[in-house]
C-alpha cells in the first residue's frame, strides 16, 4: 500500500510539472506552437504509459501476498512440491534458484535431498489467482510423537521405559535429564512432579517426544505423564511379575547330648 501511494505521488508531481510547462508554452509566440504541440503529445503519451505501469503494479501487489504453509510431501517434480496439510488439502509450492533449503539434521541441504513423506514448512509469495506459493524458504520439520500405553519394563540402569501400545507394538522411552515426569490423579484432579524411581510396571502413561536420530524405535521423551489411579487398559495384556518372596529357611535347633556319668 505504501508503494502504491509513493507511485501515485510521483505521478501527481510529474503531471503538475508538465502542466506548468504546457501553460508556459501557450504564452509564447505563434511560431513556436507546432513544436510545442508535438512536445505536449509526447508528454501525454508518457503520462498514459506511466498510468498503465502503475495500474499493472497495483494489480500485482493486490494479487500476491506473503504466506506460509506446512505439510507432508506427497509429490516431487522439477522445481515443484506438492504438500498435504493437516486437513488433507493439497498445497502447491514452486521453488527457484534463490529458494533456500534447511534441515535440522544436515548442514548442507538442497532440493535434491527432499523426499516423499518429509514434513516441511514453506514461506514465500502466494499468488491468489494460481493458488501457488513461490517459496523463498523451505525447512524440514520434525513433528513431536505422541504415544500412550502401559509400562511393561523399566531399565533403571539406562533410564529406559518399555511401553506396550494398543496395536500390540512396543516402544522404548528414553528418559533424559530434561524429561518432565508427572503423576496425574484423576480422582483428586491433581498433577504433581515425580521422579523416575516412582514409575512402576503396570502404570498407564502418555508421553510426547522426538525419535532418536540413531535408533528409530527409541523415543527421546520430553514429557511423561503417569495415570496411577486409572484402571488397566483391557486392550493391552501384560503380565506383571509378582514380587519374589524367598521361602523361610527352617531354623535348626541343636539338642544337647546327655553326658554319661560313670
Amino acid at each position: 500500500m505504501k508503494k502504491t501511494l509513493k507511485i501515485f505521488s510521483i505521478l501527481t508531481i510529474f503531471c503538475f510539472a508538465f502542466a506548468q510547462i504546457a501553460v508556459a508554452s501557450s504564452d509564447e509566440s505563434p511560431t513556436a506552437a507546432p513544436s510545442n504541440n508535438i512536445i505536449n503529445e509526447k508528454i501525454g503519451e508518457q503520462i498514459n504509459e506511466l498510468k498503465d505501469k502503475i495500474a499493472s503494479n497495483v494489480s500485482k501487489l493486490n494479487l500476491v501476498e506473503k504466506r506460509g504453509t506446512i505439510g507432508v510431501i506427497t509429490e516431487l517434480s522439477a522445481s515443484k512440491i506438492t504438500l498435504k496439510d493437516q486437513n488433507g488439502n493439497s498445497k502447491f509450492v514452486d521453488v527457484d534458484e534463490i529458494t533456500k533449503f534447511t534441515s535440522p539434521d544436515e548442514d548442507s541441504f538442497g532440493f535434491s535431498d527432499l523426499k516423499k513423506g518429509m514434513s516441511v514448512r514453506a514461506l514465500g509469495l502466494f499468488n491468489k489467482q494460481t493458488k501457488r506459493l513461490l517459496a523463498r524458504f523451505v525447512d524440514v520439520t520434525v513433528d513431536p510423537t505422541f504415544v500412550r500405553g502401559t509400562i511393561t519394563d523399566i531399565d533403571s540402569k539406562n533410564f529406559i521405559i518399555t511401553l506396550a501400545k494398543e496395536d500390540g507394538k512396543t516402544i522404548k522411552l528414553d528418559i533424559v535429564t530434561s524429561t518432565d515426569i508427572a503423576s496425574y490423579l484423576i480422582n483428586d484432579d491433581e498433577l504433581e512432579d515425580i521422579g523416575f524411581s516412582d514409575v512402576e510396571v503396570g502404570n498407564r502413561l502418555t508421553a510426547i517426544g522426538f525419535p532418536d536420530k540413531d535408533d528409530a524405535s527409541l523415543l527421546v521423551s520430553d514429557r511423561v505423564t503417569i495415570f496411577s489411579d486409572v484402571p488397566a487398559n483391557p486392550l493391552i495384556n501384560i503380565s506383571i511379575p509378582e514380587p519374589s518372596i524367598e521361602p523361610t529357611k527352617p531354623i535348626k535347633v541343636s539338642t544337647p547330648v546327655p553326658t554319661k556319668i560313670p
